[in-house]
């Protein structure tokens, strides 16, 4: 039987080694290219797949689908990559968790058959990750200070 499939990110996650490993000990040229895979996201295949899914009220992929792309963005990307990032550390867990939530929450309209709700939790899932995105060290990136703290040096 062929694999079971997943968000297609998931699939180039690997291909890039993108997982909370490679995360932990990413430098600060990675944890960029980590956050324009994020972007990607936004818009990207996987989200559409599950808006397809959930079109087609083919209910119990869209279950299957929510807890798997749960576990590839939010448990192997977005928790881990929190923990590189500073300051912003408390903001990027409480976006994780309510992706947590969101997830939970198309799983739970799903089993109520609930197309509209189920649509709209897809809109929020991409709403969280622009937020998540948007805390993408910028402009004035200071390789010195995140490399400190990822080696868990304090001034």
């Amino acid at each position: 039987a062929p694999p079971a499939a997943g968000p297609r990110p998931a699939v180039a996650a690997q291909e890039k080694k993108l997982g909370p490993l490679f995360i932990k000990f990413a430098n600060p040229v990675e944890i960029q290219q980590i956050f324009n895979t994020l972007n990607n996201e936004i818009g990207g295949e996987s989200i559409n797949v599950m808006r397809v899914m959930i079109q087609s009220e083919d209910w119990e992929k869209v279950k299957n689908f929510a807890r798997l792309y749960d576990t590839f963005l939010r448990k192997d990307v977005l928790v881990p990559l929190a923990g590189r990032l500073g300051e912003k550390q408390p903001q990027a867990e409480a976006i994780a968790d309510e992706v947590l939530k969101t997830f939970m929450a198309i799983d739970k309209a799903a089993k109520r058959q609930s197309r509209g709700k189920a649509l709209e939790l897809c809109d929020k899932i991409e709403d969280l990750v622009k937020e998540y995105v948007a805390l993408k060290p910028g402009g004035g990136l200071d390789v010195r200070r995140l490399e400190a703290d990822k080696l868990g040096l304090k001034d």
